[in-house]
């Protein structure tokens, strides 16, 4: 695979915070080259919260913005409390349901971070968290951390891809380190997650510490999934991973073949991070972030044939 860039797509700013992120985008198609992207920003407090626009992707004209994000973070002591962030919507039943990561801070250890999920009636943006608790939180396989999540539902079986933490590590006079790669659950509702423990990418060596966001798209027979993966020794910024299945259990990793790299200057030079691919019209495109985790924007890329 090789990826032409576009360029910056868009970069949201707002009143209350001048560098307001744009992290995690992921898209749906609307009509002619309009897609809506779905975002997570972040308010004065650095609070994160679900949001969109709609956007043509070609002229980088934007028609409409939420009028007020998709869920708010949680009260005082919930999970979410720190912020929301989205990772996807899954229509389902006449009902769309949000996936999402809630924050909130701790004492040893900088954060905690947990699944969450919310539900509209289709074509609404009025989404009611499921419950003030995680929908896979901590657990046997899960004790520290859950993020992330990425879901599909084939043959009435909801699948999950996720986050976990494996562990944080004391790092000198420093917070302490995480580390997390990706696993995988299953449901039959896509509220009640029963987590497999399986270890879907693991790291390729002890430098590397972080492999985060998920995206998976079933193309044919075959499971193929984007992520975000750092190590230590590769500048200890983000790059874009590949990896394919069979089964959606066992992965193949295949960073080399993700064919997109950092750009040697300009708001996608430190890091690029939490791709999501689709396609549009014959063609493959890819929106993306790039410093500072979302930070400076989101950029559009096509793949070349």
């Amino acid at each position: 695979m090789k990826w032409r860039k576009y360029g910056l797509l868009y970069c949201h700013k707002n009143k209350e915070c001048e560098e307001a992120y744009t992290t995690a985008p992921f898209v749906k198609f609307l009509y002619n080259d309009v897609f809506r992207i779905f975002f997570s920003p972040r308010d004065e407090k650095s609070r994160s919260y679900p949001f969109f626009i709609d956007i043509d992707i070609f002229t980088g004209n934007v028609l409409n913005k939420a009028s007020k994000p998709l869920v708010e973070p949680g009260a005082c002591g919930a999970f979410d409390d720190a912020g929301c962030i989205l990772f996807q919507i899954v229509e389902k039943n006449s009902k769309q349901f949000l996936y999402y990561a809630g924050w909130s801070l701790a004492l040893r250890v900088p954060f905690k971070c947990f699944i969450g999920a919310a539900i509209a009636e289709h074509g609404t943006h009025d989404f009611l968290k499921c419950t003030a608790a995680p929908i896979l939180g901590a657990n046997k396989f899960n004790p520290y951390l859950t993020g992330s999540p990425w879901v599909i539902v084939e043959n009435e079986i909801w699948k999950m891809w996720y986050l976990t933490g494996i562990k944080w590590e004391e790092n000198g006079d420093a917070s302490p380190k995480h580390f997390y790669t990706i696993t995988y659950a299953e449901s039959s509702n896509g509220i009640d997650w029963i987590p497999s423990g399986k270890i879907c990418i693991p790291f390729k060596s002890d430098k590397e510490y972080a492999i985060a966001r998920p995206v998976v798209i079933k193309k044919g027979a075959i499971y193929t999934m984007w992520y975000s993966y750092r190590a230590t020794d590769s500048c200890d910024t983000y790059q874009i991973g590949y990896a394919e299945s069979t089964d959606g259990i066992e992965w193949l990793r295949k960073d080399d073949e993700a064919g997109i790299t950092a750009s040697k200057s300009g708001w996608d030079s430190e890091m690029i991070c939490y791709p999501f691919v689709f396609d549009h019209k014959g063609k493959t495109y890819m929106v993306y972030n790039g410093n500072g985790y979302g930070k400076t924007g989101i950029g559009l890329a096509e793949l070349m044939p």
